[in-house]
């Protein structure tokens, strides 16, 4: 991802005129989304976005975030965890002003750094291996079947 220095410092020039961070704009078909998406991916691949609408917690200080919306950088930020972190005490990968704790809580796997992100991976992978699903879909299969024997027996008792 060769961004220049200045891209990713330089927020005196305005939110980007492609506005992510409104209802109108997620209100807007997935068409006109896409558009919006492929001009960002094309001409500004990393733009400054005002703060998100509808906060739980308003901030008058937020400055707002910058929207990375190409697949390779999105790639590369994930990986560079040393220079773009997740970590709640630096805001998170939320829109919301909360407590660190509260989002560290709260935190989907995809929101955690290293070393966090692949000993929770370890143990929820753990829960999916394919010996784990057969004995999932066999619980999902007996559930399901249940309502329709306690069916034929009722309809076995009501013939009688």
């Amino acid at each position: 991802m060769a961004v220049p220095a200045l891209m990713l410092t330089d927020t005196q020039s305005g939110y980007d005129q492609v506005d992510l961070s409104g209802h109108d704009f997620w209100a807007k078909s997935a068409e006109e989304r896409d558009l919006a998406f492929a001009e960002l991916r094309r001409e500004r691949p990393i733009s400054w976005q005002r703060p998100a609408e509808g906060s739980l917690i308003e901030d008058a200080d937020d400055p707002g975030y910058w929207a990375v919306v190409r697949h390779e950088d999105v790639v590369a930020v994930s990986r560079a965890n040393q220079v773009f972190s997740s970590a709640p005490e630096y805001g998170g990968v939320m829109f919301e002003n909360v407590p660190a704790q509260l989002l560290e809580e709260t935190q989907s796997i995809l929101a955690m750094d290293e070393p966090q992100h692949t000993v929770t991976r370890k143990l929820v992978g753990s829960a999916f291996n394919p010996r784990q699903i057969r004995k999932i879909e066999e619980q999902i299969r007996n559930q399901a079947a249940a309502p329709r024997r306690t069916w034929h027996a009722f309809e076995r008792r009501a013939r009688l």
